[in-house]
């Protein structure tokens, strides 16, 4: 009796011993999964920041390149083009003058 007593007690602490053992490498498992975690949050924040970066510089890389300064300098310069004068007068006709025109040229061609 007292030995199984006594068995009972070593199997109990046996099982105890292995509980708290498991209980502790989870516990150590997780908090270095966690630190990996956070340690991945960093990373991708600096690469999204970094990111974020590149993607303004090559906005304003495109309004610079889209300048319209810049483009008539490259006209004018490289490609020999020139900006038109803006017409000296217009003329406007209403359709029924053109009309009356179009008939009188009819008559006059028969």
């Amino acid at each position: 009796m007292k030995k199984l007593l006594g068995l009972k007690k070593s199997f109990t602490i046996f099982f105890l011993i292995v509980m708290f053992g498991a209980l502790v490498s989870s516990y150590v498992a997780l908090k270095r999964k966690c630190e990996d975690l956070r340690k991945q949050i960093a990373e991708m924040s600096d690469e999204l920041r970094n990111q974020d970066n590149r993607n303004l510089s090559l906005y304003a890389e495109y309004q610079r390149l889209t300048a319209e300064d810049r483009i008539m300098t490259i006209a004018e310069k490289e490609l020999d083009m020139v900006i038109a004068d803006p017409p000296i007068m217009t003329v406007n006709i209403s359709l029924n003058k053109i009309n009356s025109l179009q008939s009188l040229i009819a008559d006059f061609n028969e």
